[in-house]
Parts: C-alpha cells; structure tokens; sequence
C-alpha cells in the first residue's frame, strides 16, 4: 500500500524538543541535548512526514553555508522516524522532498550505516562519502560536491578538488571519489 504523505515544517520549538527527543531516546550512538538557539535561530529547520494527520516522522535539517561556501546547501543530520511507520518509505520521501525542496545535498551519517546501506542512499542521489574520522562521515549528492569544489577553487589559487575543511581518515574515500569505486588506502 502506498502511502500518501504530505510534509510539512515545524516552526514551534516545543514540538522541535518532542521529535529531538524521540530521535535522542532511539539513538545508539549517543546524543547531547540541542542548543536552544540553534533551534530558533532559523541555521537548523524540522520536516515532518504526516499522513491521514498522524506524523510519521522527521529530518532535521542544517544550513552549511557556512563551512561549504555554497549559499543555499543544506544537510540532512538527524532522522528519525516511528516504529510503526518504518519499512513504509518514509525516511526516502522525506529526503527526496527536503533534496528538491530544501536544497540538500549532504547528509551527516555513521560510516557504517552508509556502507551497510549504500544501495539505498545511492537511490537517491548520495554517492560520495568523506569520513569525518569519528566514526561518522558526510555522504553528497554529485551537485552539492560541484558546487562545493567550485567555491574552494574559485577561493584558492591551487587547482586543487580537495577542500582542505576536510578531515581524511586512512583507508577512506576522498571527497569527490565515487564509493562505486574500489576502496584503497590514500595516506594523508
């Protein structure tokens, strides 16, 4: 049965608290609470999946102006999605709809689920991966990676793709390779 979502933001930060708490009580890895002003400051935005008024769940998304140079790109930082609705296609319509919608073009990921679930995240768009060298790692879509390369480049005088904001961890992909590509060891 297919589902029919519709998404929606939240701008209320009690319910911002809610969802941050349900992604915090699910997740393994460990989470400090938000920064308040992080969450009203407008650099951090909540998408919420809802269908027939019931919320299925939500991304959390993050302005990386920033630290990417590129006015407009955003990432995907925290999913979560409820117990009841999961294996339902929510988490892919959510990032479909915050890629087209949203301007997101990187997603902040442990390594691991990337790798165990690459197919996936290549099914929609997420294709290069560059570890962070904490165990979690930046996966793109090819036009965030673009766009990104062409900022540093028109910042540097070195013809170089590599942004040097990036953290290369040994045995990883670097920036812009393809993690279609054969794995091996680049000693930065």
């Amino acid at each position: 049965m297919e589902l029919k979502v519709k998404f929606k933001e939240i701008t209320v930060l009690n319910d911002k608290l809610k969802w941050f708490k349900l992604f915090q009580k699910s997740y393994s890895g460990g989470c400090k609470d938000p920064d308040i002003s992080d969450l009203t400051d407008g650099s951090q935005r909540f998408i919420v999946a809802v269908e027939n008024n019931q919320q299925l769940g939500f991304v959390q998304i993050s302005n990386r102006e920033s630290w990417t140079g590129v006015k407009g790109l955003w990432s995907v930082d925290i999913a979560y999605v409820k117990p009841e609705s999961r294996n339902k296609k929510v988490l892919k319509n959510l990032i479909s709809y915050v890629v087209k919608n949203y301007g997101v073009g990187i997603i902040h990921i442990e390594e691991d689920r990337f790798y165990k679930n690459n197919i996936y995240y290549k099914s929609l768009g997420f294709t290069d991966i560059e570890p962070t060298g904490d165990g979690l790692s930046y996966i793109y879509i090819k036009k965030a990676i673009s766009k990104i390369n062409k900022v540093r480049r028109s910042k540097s005088k070195e013809k170089v793709d590599i942004p040097r904001f990036m953290n290369f961890v040994y045995d990883s992909l670097p920036f812009g390779v393809s993690s279609n590509q054969p794995r091996k060891a680049f000693g930065f």
